[in-house]
């Protein structure tokens, strides 16, 4: 190996910790890095360069790239073991959750291959000893996200009886998505009083509450605890508006504030987080956020609005003028995006789940009166935005 290219990758590598999760050039340094280890032939640099890639993609929102590096990884664990990559069967399996976590997201990974990812994955475990409770809480997970909603009771309760271990997911992360998974069955009560001890700062973890504040709003506003949900939505946003990997959470806020009738700040966010939910890989997550446009839409021609004044980016094919995008216009595009994603889910996962989704909440619609932002210092940002919050 050269002494000098050996120095360049830790440099890299060094460089790259000292930038912040989110941080696209931090994820262009590592590249880099695995790059100048392939080309030495070094395995296990390109081992240790590709973990680092892997929390950075995973963290930074860029699932797909995290799926790929895992996979030179795994093969490389299988072909070199523990001795010459010198890391442990832990880190490995650890990885290979995040990736098994997102399979669901692209519509590309067929059922077959998201099958043979659960096997092997649980046979793994098997082998080096570990519950099974991870792989019941993916899939889990799975059924739910692919609406395969049959299912979903059996695996949650399969999952609740498995002995955790050092594996597992922790408790504010299961927490959270059993919150999730109950608002997803319209059980907004035992939802809310579920994630209590996440909101009362008893379970928390790297991204959660962060995550949470986002995904209890709907909750709250079925329960009509709405002054206290905006008080959630201000401290919460804050916390994942800078990071592309929480793009599904900013839409979250978004359409909060568009049921909330709070129109102009939910307009300012869609100008900052679409860019994000069309660069993105992750095709669900793209969904999720677009789909929670629609409310704002309707909120808009309840106003009496049939233009909208917003900088949209140019890969989006509408005509505007010096009064803006015509609102019909807007619709027709979103509503296109959707269609053409949800119909490459449903054909991936054999049913009319993502189809369903298209129509808006019109019970919250009439239900939700304004709410107004608190006048504080998030909501002056917001008022007096200028481009960048």
């Amino acid at each position: 190996m050269n002494f000098t290219d050996s120095l360049d990758i830790h440099s890299l590598m060094e460089a790259a910790s000292e930038l912040p999760d989110g941080s696209r050039h931090k994820i262009e340094l590592l590249e880099r890095a695995v790059d100048l280890a392939d080309s030495l032939q070094d395995v296990r640099l390109g081992y240790s360069t590709r973990k680092q890639l892997i929390r950075a993609t995973s963290y930074g929102g860029f699932p797909e790239k995290t799926v790929v590096a895992f996979a030179w990884q795994l093969a490389a664990w299988d072909k070199h073991g523990p001795e010459v990559l010198q890391t442990s069967s832990y880190m490995v399996m650890w990885h290979y959750k995040w990736v098994i976590n997102s399979l669901w997201e692209f519509d590309t990974i067929s059922r077959g291959q998201i099958e043979a990812a659960f096997a092997d994955f649980e046979a793994r475990l098997e082998r080096e000893g570990y519950s099974l409770r991870t792989v019941l809480y993916f899939r889990w997970k799975y059924a739910f996200f692919t609406g395969q909603l049959e299912q979903t009771d059996a695996r949650r309760a399969a999952w609740l009886v498995a002995n955790k271990d050092h594996m597992s997911d922790c408790a504010a992360c299961e927490t959270h998505f059993l919150h999730d998974y109950l608002v997803g069955m319209g059980r907004y009560t035992e939802a809310f009083e579920t994630v209590q001890p996440v909101l009362t700062g008893k379970q928390s973890c790297l991204h959660v509450p962060a995550l949470t504040y986002g995904s209890v709003l709907e909750s709250m506003l079925h329960l009509g605890q709405l002054d206290e949900a905006m008080n959630m939505h201000v401290r919460g946003y804050p916390l994942v508006r800078d990071n592309p990997t929480f793009f599904e959470t900013c839409g979250e806020h978004l359409v909060f504030l568009a049921y909330t009738h709070n129109l102009e700040p939910a307009l300012k966010l869609l100008e900052v987080h679409l860019p994000w939910a069309l660069e993105t890989a992750n095709q669900m997550g793209r969904f999720g956020f677009l789909q929670k446009v629609l409310p704002l839409w309707a909120r808009l021609r309840q106003a009496g609005q049939a233009r909208v004044q917003l900088n949209l980016p140019s890969s989006i094919p509408l005509e505007r003028n010096e009064e803006g995008y015509a609102l019909d216009a807007l619709e027709g595009w979103l509503r296109t995006q959707l269609e053409d994603l949800a119909h490459r889910f449903d054909t991936r996962n054999g049913n009319t789940h993502f189809s369903s989704q298209l129509q808006v909440d019109a019970t919250l619609l009439e239900r939700i009166p304004a709410v107004p932002l608190r006048p504080d210092r998030f909501s002056s940002k917001i008022k007096n935005w200028k481009g960048k919050l």
